[in-house]
C-alpha cells in the first residue's frame, strides 16, 4: 500500500494568477527561493527568520546522525501552504525527497508549481496529496500507511487558540480553545507510523510549551527540544479583529498560566520557537528549560 497521488490542475485560472503575488526568499548564505503566493494562501515572512541553514539544519538532523543520512532523508510536510519550508530543506540539502500535504487544493498547486520552478522534478524529490491533520472525517484524506517511511514530519500548523467562532472565520490561524489541537493530532500521526519520525514544527506562546512536550511524550514517547527562539509582535487591534472576543480568550488563557505573552502600549508581545520532538531524550529537556527561561526573561 502505498500514498495516493490526488490529481491537481496543472494550471491556475486567471482570476487567481491575477491575486497572485511573488516573494523573494533569501536565506543566506546557501538558499535563495522565488516563491507564488495565490490570493488565499497565509504567507508569514517572519517565520523564515526561525530556518536558517543552522537552525533547520539542527531541527531535521541530530549529534548523531551523519551528514551523508541526514541529506537522505524523507519529509512529510503537513499543512505545506507555498511549500517554503519544505523547498529550503530541499535547497540545504537537509532532505532528499519532500511529500507535501495540504487540504487546500490551491496551496497544493502553489508548492507544486514553486518546487517546479526552483528546480525539483515531481517524483524523484517531491509529491502533492491532500491531506486533513484536523479531520479524521474528511472524504480524501490520506493517512500515510506505516508501508510509507518517512524520517520527518515538518509543520507550521495554526497556532492561535480561541474562541469556535475564530474557527469560522479564520481556519488557517485556529488552533482549538487551548492551541493544542494541531500537536495533538502531529504527535498522534507521528505514533501511527513505523519507525516514529522526527516532528519539526513551530509555536507560539499563546499556548503552553510545557504541555505541547507532555503531548508528544504521552502519545507519542517522542522528547521536545527547542531549537530557537523568537520574539515577535502584534498589534492588538489585529488580534481583536481576528473575531468577537478574541483577545479577552487570551487574556483568559494567560490568567490560568497557559498563554505567555505581556501587553505593551498597543500591541502584544510574544514568543515563538522552533522546535524538534524526536525519540532522543539526551539534553531535550535541559534544553527547553534554558529556552524557557529566555522566553521569560524577554517577557
Amino acid at each position: 500500500m502505498t500514498l495516493k497521488h490526488f490529481c491537481l490542475p496543472t494550471s491556475t485560472s486567471s482570476v487567481a494568477r491575477k491575486a497572485e503575488k511573488t516573494e523573494k526568499v533569501k536565506c543566506p548564505p546557501f538558499a535563495s527561493l522565488t516563491i507564488s503566493v495565490p490570493g488565499a494562501t497565509h504567507f508569514d515572512r517572519e517565520n523564515l527568520s526561525l530556518v536558517s541553514f543552522e537552525k533547520l539544519g539542527d531541527a531535521l538532523g541530530n549529534n548523531n546522525r551523519k551528514q551523508q543520512q541526514q541529506q537522505q532523508q524523507r519529509v512529510l510536510y503537513v499543512g505545506c501552504g507555498t511549500g517554503v519550508l519544505g523547498l529550503l530543506a530541499l535547497r540545504f540539502k537537509l532532505c532528499s525527497y519532500v511529500h507535501f500535504s495540504d487540504v487546500n487544493t490551491e496551496a497544493l498547486e502553489s508548492a507544486r508549481r514553486n518546487a517546479q520552478n526552483n528546480g525539483y522534478e515531481e517524483g524523484k524529490h517531491f509529491r502533492a496529496s491532500i491531506f486533513d491533520l484536523n479531520n479524521n472525517d474528511h472524504p480524501l484524506n490520506n493517512y500515510p500507511p506505516t508501508s510509507c517511511r518517512f524520517d520527518v514530519i515538518l509543520c507550521n500548523p495554526p497556532q492561535m487558540p480561541g474562541p469556535k467562532d475564530l474557527g469560522y472565520r479564520r481556519p488557517d490561524k485556529y488552533a482549538g480553545k487551548d492551541g493544542m489541537l494541531y500537536y495533538r493530532r502531529l504527535a498522534y500521526l507521528a505514533g501511527k507510523l513505523s519507525p516514529t519520525p522526527r516532528v519539526v514544527f513551530m509555536q507560539t506562546s499563546f499556548s503552553s510549551f510545557s504541555e505541547v512536550d507532555r503531548i508528544f511524550h504521552d502519545i507519542a514517547r517522542l522528547h521536545v527540544r527547542t531549537v530557537h527562539v523568537q520574539e515577535r509582535k502584534v498589534s492588538i487591534k489585529a488580534v481583536s479583529a481576528l473575531c468577537s472576543g478574541q483577545f479577552r480568550w487570551l487574556h483568559d488563557l494567560q490568567k490560568v498560566g497557559t498563554a505567555c505573552f505581556k501587553k505593551k502600549e498597543d500591541s502584544v508581545i510574544y514568543s515563538q520557537r522552533l522546535a524538534a520532538a524526536s525519540s532522543h531524550k539526551k539534553d531535550a529537556y535541559n534544553t527547553h528549560a534554558r529556552a524557557t527561561a529566555r522566553i521569560s526573561s524577554s517577557l
